[in-house]
């Protein structure tokens, strides 16, 4: 019953953005259309040293694939 999307790379360069500028997960989920949580999941997953990397998400997220097999 649950439809679940990824984010697509835009949305991931949006999110930077949105919080370059000082707003928060709230404000970016609802400019973007997406639940919060997804949001703070894509902030958590893909923080690195220098804070949020929307370029490496996808190779973390291909990484994490495979570690989990």
């Amino acid at each position: 019953m649950s439809s679940s999307t990824q984010l697509t790379g835009e949305q991931r360069y949006q999110i930077q953005a949105y919080r370059k500028a000082g707003s928060n997960q709230t404000q970016a989920a609802c400019e973007l259309s997406v639940h919060q949580s997804t949001i703070a999941r894509a902030l958590s997953r893909n923080r690195g040293q220098r804070g949020y990397r929307p370029r490496h998400a996808p190779a973390r997220c291909e990484r994490r694939r495979i570690e989990s097999d």
